[in-house]
């Protein structure tokens, strides 16, 4: 080969190395490489940074002098050089060392430099933090303790069921709710055990629409063991990580029977709203400028009210309520004005004139200086929660009939029964003056007789 030949040669292999050191310079992982004196060969800025000295006190230097100030960690790293060296292998460790006076997680790739005749000739090592990673680990890990503790003594129903509707998780506040068991609960089919026939369809058309979704709110009766049947609000959320057969809806549901009014509130940031809003059919999400003016109102719009959203955004929310309506809805958003949160019902007008019953909840949106401006909440249509609180007031006043008429039944019969009993008294005591008085007599005629023996 002719000197120019080899001088691009070199020329090249010298772009080739700067290259790759400047792509290992860059890094924010460290980069280290030590031969088998444990002389160091290599070391990136990041490497440099993280054990806290210096370049010139690194590079050329042995590990005795880059680590001396941390004699744990560089007796630890000797030994693992002198593994590789040995095995020829490619060793990986995650370790957990006090560094600058705090915790760190780290995780590390030491893999063999071989030379042309296969022995190892230097390693490298791939240093990492992953102390964020591990502490978000143990955020999520002590949340989860924190939810399954909260799931466990919750006096709400917390159930998860499964695609096929069957239940997989049933809490204390389920059991004493229902009055059912979780071991006799656990694989059973939701809609069978808790769901009156009448509402069946409806039921699983609301399954429909919440399975696949990750946030769902609806209202329905249930009947619990001893038969009674009990109006519960829920909020489920879906979990669909992993396979399909780890997938649940988790529903917490809150027993509003005896309550006039179930009181609700979605609470849920912008970022997670408009993730879900898209698959959401029964539940309206509106925003608002701070004078009632619509700046967004979701999809849902058109099932329920007949309007698309272009149609009623940029128009005054009063619009679309009951004239008479309009003081009390005006006074509800003072009140959201002064912090109150709110939670009410009134009729909206649809498209083609009909009214709708909805249930509204909302709260003021303020900027980074605590100024109102505007509004955020949900409308959600309570047309099958008005059809089942008519139902149950029907039964309840059917109930009421048939016991006053069964009273009414019970009360002749008794009166029946005293005149019976009072007949059947005065002729007993009849027969018992007759026999007293045919006793009477035969003493008497015995008497009779004797004396006219004589």
């Amino acid at each position: 080969m002719d000197k120019k030949n080899s001088d691009q040669l070199l020329e090249k292999l010298r772009e080739s190395e700067e290259r790759f050191k400047a792509a290992f310079d860059s890094v924010k992982d460290c980069i280290l490489i030590w031969d088998k004196d444990y002389n160091y060969l290599y070391a990136n800025p990041a490497a440099i940074e993280h054990v806290g000295t210096t370049a010139d006190k690194v590079i050329g230097k042995n590990i005795r002098d880059g680590l001396g100030h941390i004699p744990d960690f560089m007796h630890l790293w000797m030994s693992r050089i002198d593994q590789v060296f040995e095995t020829s292998k490619v060793l990986n460790f995650q370790d957990k060392t006090m560094m600058k006076e705090s915790l760190m997680y780290s995780e590390s790739v030491l893999t063999p430099i071989l030379k042309s005749d296969g022995s190892v000739s230097a390693v490298c090592v791939v240093y990492r933090d992953i102390t964020e990673r591990k502490l978000d680990e143990e955020i999520l890990k002590r949340q989860r303790d924190f939810s399954e503790s909260i799931i466990n003594t919750s006096n709400a129903i917390i159930v998860g069921l499964d695609k096929d509707h069957k239940i997989q998780l049933f809490n204390e506040g389920a059991e004493k709710i229902t009055g059912y068991r979780k071991e006799e609960m656990i694989d059973k089919d939701w809609f069978h055990v808790f769901f009156p026939s009448e509402i069946v369809d409806d039921m699983i058309s609301v399954w429909d629409d919440a399975w696949g979704i990750k946030f769902h709110t609806y209202i329905n009766p249930i009947l619990i063991k001893n038969g009674d049947s009990r109006i519960i609000s829920w909020q489920t959320t879906g979990m669909y990580e992993g396979g399909e057969e780890n997938h649940l809806l988790i529903s917490i549901g809150e027993d509003i029977t005896e309550k006039n009014q179930a009181e609700e509130m979605l609470k849920i940031s912008e970022e997670k709203l408009r993730t879900t809003i898209e698959n959401i059919n029964d539940i309206i999400i509106w925003k608002m400028d701070e004078k009632g003016i619509f700046t967004y109102v979701s999809p849902a719009v058109v099932n329920i009210l007949g309007y698309v959203p272009d149609e009623m955004e940029k128009t005054l929310g009063l619009l679309y309520f009951k004239p008479e309506d309009k003081l009390l809805i005006q006074k509800k958003m003072a009140d959201r004005i002064k912090g109150d949160r709110t939670s009410n019902k009134f009729d909206m007008v649809a498209k083609d004139g009909s009214f709708i019953p909805m249930e509204l909840s909302s709260s003021v949106i303020k900027n980074e200086n605590g100024n109102i401006i505007g509004f955020s909440g949900i409308a959600r249509d309570i047309t099958q929660q008005k059809r089942a609180e008519e139902e149950i007031f029907k039964l309840k006043n059917n109930l009421e009939v048939k016991v006053a008429e069964k009273t009414k039944e019970l009360n002749e019969k008794i009166v029946d029964l005293q005149r019976f009993f009072d007949a059947t008294v005065d002729r007993e005591l009849r027969m018992k003056e007759i026999s007293d008085e045919n006793d009477k007599l035969k003493a008497e005629l015995k008497i009779f007789k004797k004396t006219n023996q004589v």
